[in-house]
Protein backbone atom coordinates (compact mmCIF):
# COMPACT_ATOMS: atom_id res chain seq x y z
CA UNK A 1 0.00 0.00 0.00
CA UNK A 2 0.96 3.60 -0.50
CA UNK A 3 0.27 6.08 2.23
CA UNK A 4 -0.48 9.75 1.95
CA UNK A 5 0.60 11.90 4.81
CA UNK A 6 -0.97 15.31 4.91
CA UNK A 7 0.29 18.13 7.05
CA UNK A 8 -1.51 21.20 8.27
CA UNK A 9 0.31 24.36 9.25
CA UNK A 10 -1.21 27.20 11.16
CA UNK A 11 -0.46 29.41 14.18
CA UNK A 12 2.51 31.16 12.66
CA UNK A 13 3.61 28.26 10.48
CA UNK A 14 3.98 25.55 13.12
CA UNK A 15 3.09 22.04 12.00
CA UNK A 16 0.54 20.90 14.51
CA UNK A 17 -1.45 18.18 12.77
CA UNK A 18 -0.65 15.12 10.66
CA UNK A 19 -3.35 13.35 8.68
CA UNK A 20 -2.96 9.91 7.18
CA UNK A 21 -4.76 7.88 4.52
CA UNK A 22 -3.75 4.61 2.90
CA UNK A 23 -4.39 3.81 -0.74
CA UNK A 24 -3.63 0.64 -2.63
CA UNK A 25 -2.51 2.85 -5.50
CA UNK A 26 -2.44 6.63 -5.65
CA UNK A 27 -0.29 8.51 -8.09
CA UNK A 28 1.53 11.83 -7.96
CA UNK A 29 0.58 12.85 -11.50
CA UNK A 30 -1.68 11.12 -14.01
CA UNK A 31 0.02 10.02 -17.21
CA UNK A 32 -1.35 12.08 -20.08
CA UNK A 33 -3.05 14.57 -17.77
CA UNK A 34 -1.71 18.00 -16.99
CA UNK A 35 1.85 19.10 -17.58
CA UNK A 36 3.33 17.15 -14.67
CA UNK A 37 4.56 14.36 -16.88
CA UNK A 38 6.40 16.74 -19.18
CA UNK A 39 7.42 19.58 -16.87
CA UNK A 40 10.33 19.96 -14.52
CA UNK A 41 9.00 21.93 -11.56
CA UNK A 42 12.30 23.50 -10.57
CA UNK A 43 10.97 25.39 -7.53
CA UNK A 44 9.87 22.17 -5.78
CA UNK A 45 12.96 20.10 -6.40
CA UNK A 46 15.42 19.00 -3.76
CA UNK A 47 18.95 17.71 -3.96
CA UNK A 48 20.05 15.20 -1.40
CA UNK A 49 23.07 13.16 -0.53
CA UNK A 50 23.60 10.25 1.79
CA UNK A 51 26.89 9.55 3.52
CA UNK A 52 28.39 6.19 4.51
CA UNK A 53 26.54 6.38 7.87
CA UNK A 54 23.22 6.59 5.98
CA UNK A 55 22.66 10.18 7.11
CA UNK A 56 20.88 12.44 4.63
CA UNK A 57 21.62 16.05 3.74
CA UNK A 58 18.97 18.01 1.82
CA UNK A 59 19.05 21.31 -0.06
CA UNK A 60 16.40 23.07 -2.07
CA UNK A 61 12.68 23.36 -1.36
CA UNK A 62 12.31 22.64 2.35
CA UNK A 63 8.61 23.35 2.82
CA UNK A 64 5.81 21.65 0.89
CA UNK A 65 3.07 24.06 1.93
CA UNK A 66 3.19 26.00 -1.34
CA UNK A 67 4.16 23.18 -3.73
CA UNK A 68 0.59 22.54 -4.89
CA UNK A 69 0.05 26.26 -5.56
CA UNK A 70 3.28 26.32 -7.55
CA UNK A 71 2.25 23.31 -9.67
CA UNK A 72 -1.15 24.86 -10.39
CA UNK A 73 0.54 28.12 -11.38
CA UNK A 74 2.78 26.31 -13.89
CA UNK A 75 -0.04 24.00 -15.03
CA UNK A 76 -3.28 26.02 -14.83
CA UNK A 77 -5.60 23.13 -15.61
CA UNK A 78 -9.35 23.22 -15.33
CA UNK A 79 -10.68 22.45 -11.84
CA UNK A 80 -12.57 19.37 -13.05
CA UNK A 81 -9.28 17.83 -14.23
CA UNK A 82 -7.46 18.20 -10.91
CA UNK A 83 -8.38 14.77 -9.59
CA UNK A 84 -7.21 13.03 -12.79
CA UNK A 85 -4.14 15.21 -13.25
CA UNK A 86 -2.72 15.35 -9.72
CA UNK A 87 -4.64 12.86 -7.52
CA UNK A 88 -2.19 13.01 -4.60
CA UNK A 89 -2.34 16.79 -4.31
CA UNK A 90 -6.08 16.94 -4.89
CA UNK A 91 -6.68 14.40 -2.15
CA UNK A 92 -4.47 16.27 0.33
CA UNK A 93 -6.17 19.60 -0.42
CA UNK A 94 -9.58 18.00 0.24
CA UNK A 95 -8.44 16.02 3.31
CA UNK A 96 -10.17 18.21 5.89
CA UNK A 97 -13.50 18.20 4.11
CA UNK A 98 -13.37 14.47 3.33
CA UNK A 99 -12.31 13.52 6.87
CA UNK A 100 -15.28 15.02 8.68
CA UNK A 101 -13.47 18.22 9.60
CA UNK A 102 -15.74 20.56 7.63
CA UNK A 103 -16.57 23.68 9.61
CA UNK A 104 -13.63 23.24 11.99
CA UNK A 105 -10.29 25.00 12.20
CA UNK A 106 -8.76 21.88 10.63
CA UNK A 107 -10.81 21.93 7.42
CA UNK A 108 -8.41 23.93 5.22
CA UNK A 109 -4.67 24.15 4.76
CA UNK A 110 -3.79 20.48 4.22
CA UNK A 111 -0.92 19.73 1.87
CA UNK A 112 1.50 17.00 0.81
CA UNK A 113 4.76 17.48 2.73
CA UNK A 114 8.09 17.98 1.03
CA UNK A 115 10.59 15.12 1.19
CA UNK A 116 12.37 16.94 4.00
CA UNK A 117 9.19 17.34 6.07
CA UNK A 118 8.33 13.71 5.40
CA UNK A 119 11.84 12.71 6.50
CA UNK A 120 11.34 14.62 9.76
CA UNK A 121 7.99 12.86 10.30
CA UNK A 122 9.68 9.50 9.70
CA UNK A 123 12.47 10.27 12.16
CA UNK A 124 9.77 10.96 14.78
CA UNK A 125 7.44 8.16 13.70
CA UNK A 126 7.38 6.33 17.03
CA UNK A 127 6.06 9.37 18.89
CA UNK A 128 3.59 10.14 16.09
CA UNK A 129 2.52 6.49 15.90
CA UNK A 130 1.84 6.43 19.65
CA UNK A 131 -0.15 9.68 19.42
CA UNK A 132 -2.26 8.38 16.53
CA UNK A 133 -3.05 5.19 18.44
CA UNK A 134 -4.15 7.24 21.48
CA UNK A 135 -6.76 9.08 19.41
CA UNK A 136 -7.91 5.93 17.58
CA UNK A 137 -6.33 7.14 14.35
CA UNK A 138 -4.73 5.18 11.55
CA UNK A 139 -1.37 3.66 12.28
CA UNK A 140 1.65 5.24 10.67
CA UNK A 141 2.95 2.08 9.03
CA UNK A 142 6.30 1.24 7.52
CA UNK A 143 5.11 1.88 3.95
CA UNK A 144 6.17 4.16 1.13
CA UNK A 145 4.79 7.70 1.32
CA UNK A 146 4.76 10.26 -1.49
CA UNK A 147 6.28 13.67 -0.98
CA UNK A 148 5.37 16.82 -2.90
CA UNK A 149 8.97 17.06 -4.09
CA UNK A 150 9.82 16.36 -7.69
CA UNK A 151 12.99 14.38 -8.29
CA UNK A 152 16.00 16.20 -9.67
CA UNK A 153 17.01 13.01 -11.49
CA UNK A 154 14.08 13.05 -13.90
CA UNK A 155 11.09 15.29 -14.63
CA UNK A 156 8.63 12.36 -14.51
CA UNK A 157 9.65 11.20 -11.03
CA UNK A 158 8.98 12.37 -7.50
CA UNK A 159 10.46 11.39 -4.17
CA UNK A 160 8.93 8.80 -1.90
CA UNK A 161 10.08 7.93 1.58
CA UNK A 162 10.19 4.40 2.93
CA UNK A 163 9.06 4.63 6.54
CA UNK A 164 10.69 1.30 7.37
CA UNK A 165 14.16 2.87 7.40
CA UNK A 166 13.52 6.52 6.41
CA UNK A 167 15.21 6.07 3.04
CA UNK A 168 14.52 8.25 -0.01
CA UNK A 169 13.55 6.87 -3.42
CA UNK A 170 12.67 8.57 -6.66
CA UNK A 171 9.68 6.91 -8.33
CA UNK A 172 7.77 7.37 -11.55
CA UNK A 173 4.70 9.56 -11.03
CA UNK A 174 2.26 6.86 -12.11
Amino acid sequence: PIGVVGALKYNGGQSLVVGLKKFSNIIWCGNGFGHGYITYFEEISVNYSKNESNEYTFSGDLDGIDNWDYIRCIDPIDKKELLESYPLFYYASMYGENSGLKGTEYENGWYVPSIIELFDICKNKEVIRDSLVCVNGFALNDDFYWSSTQSTASWYKAYQLNFLDCSVYDRDFG
